[in-house]
């Protein structure tokens, strides 16, 4: 039985065009050649291009849809013909937010591969988990865009893991929504879950209300 022939890998930049000997080479030209810097704002600055053209088409399709509801207020009796028009605008508004959303998809994709490139830290674009409290089963999801700002400013948490007293488990899940950069959730990332636990193990039970506290005086600790 003859052998496959496995082919050999190629170390390509496909936004460059340009071939080369071995991934150690590519991973240097990446994070070194001006080249490569040069297409990769190029390739930001179209996909910005794209998403303002969206955006204005979206909106003037959302004043047409006004106005057709304004004139549809007025009429005593359902105009067939303004129904379709209607009908026709919320298709064409749908299909110019879709790919509004592809646009933005390419731009967070694009800007993930550079902090990859650039050997920085990575922070997942949507991230899936599930647990279980006894036998209730949950599952949660998260999705983060960096949209318009310098930096990614959000971050979250899958699963805040804590124990009341009396060594009941309890989960918890956080959204963070940074502003003016991300030192402020960062910190929060890191004290608020202790915090929490610190002033939920100082309750004598737990309850909903012990709860809402201990989540309140937590709070108030990690902003001190």
């Amino acid at each position: 039985m003859a052998a496959v022939a496995t082919a050999a890998p190629r170390f390509i930049c496909f936004l460059c065009k340009r071939k080369f000997q071995s991934a150690a080479q590519l991973q240097r030209h990446k994070q070194l050649s001006d080249l490569h810097t040069k297409n990769l704002q190029q390739q930001e600055e179209e996909i910005r291009g794209k998403k303002d053209e969206l955006r204005q088409a979206i909106g003037a399709v959302q004043r047409q849809i006004q106005e057709v509801d304004a004139a549809v207020s007025k009429q005593a009796k359902p105009n067939e013909d303004v129904q379709t028009q209607r009908t026709t605008l919320e298709l064409k508004l749908r299909q110019a937010l879709g790919e509004y959303g592809q646009a933005q998809e390419k731009l967070e994709v694009s800007r993930h591969q550079q902090v990859s490139e650039r050997g920085g830290t990575l922070l997942k674009l949507s991230e899936a988990h599930e647990t279980q409290v006894g036998r209730l089963q949950l599952s949660v999801g998260a999705a983060t865009w960096q949209g318009n700002k310098e930096v990614q400013e959000d971050r979250y948490m899958m699963e805040v893991a804590l124990e009341a007293p009396g060594g009941h488990r309890i989960v918890g899940f956080c959204i963070l929504d940074g502003h003016s950069g991300s030192l402020c959730v960062d910190a929060l990332m890191e004290w608020l879950p202790r915090n929490l636990q610190k002033c939920l193990s100082a309750k004598p039970g737990l309850t909903d209300e012990t709860l809402r506290q201990a989540v309140t005086e937590a709070f108030v600790l990690t902003d001190d």
